[in-house]
Parts: structure tokens; sequence; C-alpha cells
């Protein structure tokens, strides 16, 4: 068995559910097992066995193998060969050739026996000239109007003709200058007199306090009154404060703590005692009375935690 799918060593599909990978898993244990066959490769087969069953028993690892089992298959198929265009037969091509041949010599035959153009019989208006320089100035000549010849001074029938236009150039537009004048910036002088500078005045002093109908009241009235002092603070016993109870649960934490700390922590626990026996004995009020007691709870608690 050397298959590396864990479902072909199980021999079970992909979709088997969880009782199913469970039976394939003991049946394999069963045949494979080195207690049970002797073969040399039985234990090698066992172990396969093992690590598949242990691959497919984890929803996660089993999920996670499913998804690169699935991008592994999907291999693009590769595009079909393209279809081979098939060659025209030859009858076929050789009769298409005779065709066009004798429609190209038809074509030949009609332009050669059809009618030539004749020359025309009726003479020129115009003859040719015997030289090109002779064709240009009677082209210019043509291309001059009547109003463009200027008779002489002296003969009237003589006339010449103007070989080259007249060009009258346009005179330029004259430039146009822009008069802007400044405004006058200066404020006007009035007849106001400048603000008068800031001073600062003194606080005014806070109105004395008075009664409903506007009367000052005395000074004993205006004064609050102090609040008055709590009792716990002064006397020794308070019926807020229960001095009882705390030196009860003081005297039960402290007798646990010493039976159960080990001999470093009893030495430190009797050490420690006296101190607070003599805290609690300069206390004259029930609060000084009850932060002895919790500040003693809170020692013995961090000695015993230590």
């Amino acid at each position: 068995m050397t298959a590396t799918d864990p479902y072909e060593i199980l021999g079970i599909g992909p979709a088997a559910d969880d009782a199913t990978i469970r039976a394939a898993y003991r049946a394999g244990m069963k045949r494979f097992h080195p207690d049970q066959n002797a073969a040399p490769d039985a234990a090698d087969k066992a172990r396969l066995v093992a690590s598949a069953y242990r691959l497919l028993s984890d929803p996660d690892q089993r999920a996670r193998y499913d998804r690169q089992q699935a991008m592994r298959e999907q291999v693009i198929a590769p595009p079909p060969p393209p279809t081979p265009r098939s060659a025209p037969r030859g009858r076929l091509g050789g009769l298409a050739l005779v065709v066009l041949s004798a429609g190209i010599v038809g074509f030949a035959l009609t332009r050669l026996n059809g009618p030539m153009p004749q020359a025309s019989s009726a003479p020129s208006v115009r003859p040719a000239l015997a030289s090109p320089r002779a064709d240009a100035e009677q082209q210019l000549a043509d291309a001059v109007p009547p109003s463009a010849v200027i008779a002489g001074p002296g003969d009237n029938s003589a006339a010449r003709t103007a070989s080259a236009p007249i060009s009258v150039a346009p005179s330029p537009p004259p430039p146009i200058t822009l008069s802007i004048k400044a405004p006058d910036l200066t404020l006007p002088k009035t007849g106001r007199q400048p603000a008068p500078a800031f001073r600062e005045h003194a606080p005014s002093p806070l109105p004395a306090p008075t009664d409903i109908q506007g009367k000052p009241l005395p000074a004993s009235a205006a004064q609050l009154a102090k609040p008055a002092t709590d009792e716990c603070e002064t006397a020794a016993t308070c019926a807020r404060i229960d001095l009882a109870a705390l030196d009860r649960m003081q005297t039960l934490l402290y007798n646990q703590s010493l039976a159960n700390a080990p001999p470093a922590k009893q030495a430190r626990l009797l050490s420690t005692r006296s101190s607070f026996i003599a805290r609690l004995g300069r206390c004259a009020s029930a609060v000084c009375k009850r932060d002895a007691y919790l500040d003693r709870n809170r020692e013995i608690a961090d000695l015993m935690r230590s």
C-alpha cells in the first residue's frame, strides 16, 4: 500500500460520512495491525491507515485536503485543433480556370474589334504657337483685361500692357493710446474726533447678600453652615460600623492562615501581629479601628499569596 490518498487507503469515496470512515478505519487496523498480521509491511500499512483516519476525522483538515484535490483536478483542456480546410477538387479547379481564361480573351477581342476614335474635322479656333515663350506671352495677353491698357501721350493707336499687377499695401491703423487716471485714495478729512483709547477698569465688587425683600443679611446668616462632624470619626463605637464582626473575621483569617502556612510564613504572621495590636490600641474612633482591621486582612492575604 503506497497510495497517498486517504480515501484510497481506507477504501472509501470522498462523500463518505463519519460512520463509514470509522468503520473503514477499524477494518483496516484489524487487517494490518502487527498483532493480527505477521507480514513485514503490516506495520507500515497500519501507520498509513491511522494517518488517513487522523486526516479524515478532523473536519478542518478534511475540508482543506478536499479543496487542494479540487484545485489539482481543475486542469485546463487544450483547445481543439483547427479544422483543416478541404482543398478544391482538381476537376472543379480546372473548370474555373478555363471559364476565367475565356472571359479574359472575349473582353480583349471586344476591345480590339470596336470602332476607333476619329479626329475632329473642325478647325481649331486658336492656332498652335511656335514656341513655349510665345505661348506664355499669348496667355498673359489674354489674361489682361481691356481696362489695363494704357495709351501713350503721343500715339493714340499704340498701347502697352501692364506687365505686373499693382499692389497697394494697406496703411497700418493708428495706435490706440489709453490714458487711465489713478483714483485719489486720500481719505477726506472729517470733523470726527478719534476714538479714545481702551482703558481697563477694575472689576466692581460683588453685591452683599440680601433677603427676599432686598435687605442685607447679618454676618452670621450670610456665612455658610459647616457640615456636621461624623460621629464615627470621633466616637469609639458607631452604629454604622460593626467592629465585633470585623474582629471575628480577622481572627478566623489569622487562625486559618497560621494553621496552613509553612514555618517561614508562620514566623512572619506572628511578628506582624504585635504591630497590628499596637495600632489597634492607639485608635480612638470607630473609623480608625475599621481601617486597622481591613489593612490587617489585606496584609495576611498578601503574605499568604507571596
